[in-house]
């Protein structure tokens, strides 16, 4: 069974220390100033490599569950679209067979002005 792996970020890290640096003591004016800097950076990483080993953790996610997983979001997926929204088919089939709701009705602007004289 397969385990996680967890990498460290400190050897790189440790690059751009070197970097920061090694330009702060020595500026980098020529090609053999950068040559120099990329060796030294070299060096340091496999040093901290060593020193900063991978973290191997315990079991990573068995593959039978990550199938089940993919095949409940698969499920999930195809039974999304039976409860979609309502198309504009079904939208005038309900309007039709829904019965008719009795709203009170405001009074027309005629209708006003009859009352009030």
């Amino acid at each position: 069974m397969a385990k996680y792996k967890k990498k460290p970020v400190l050897p790189i890290y440790t690059i751009a220390i070197v970097w920061v640096i090694y330009t702060l003591v020595h500026p980098l004016y020529q090609v053999s100033d950068y040559v120099s800097v990329i060796l030294i950076s070299v060096v340091v990483f496999i040093v901290a490599k060593g020193v900063f080993p991978t973290i191997e953790d315990g079991p990573a996610i068995p593959p039978e569950l990550v199938q089940h997983a993919h095949e409940q979001a698969a499920a999930e997926q195809t039974a999304a679209p039976a409860q979609a929204a309502p198309t504009a088919e079904n939208k005038e089939k309900e309007a039709q067979t829904a019965p008719a709701e009795t709203a009170p009705q405001e009074p027309s602007p005629e209708e006003e002005k009859n009352s009030r004289s």
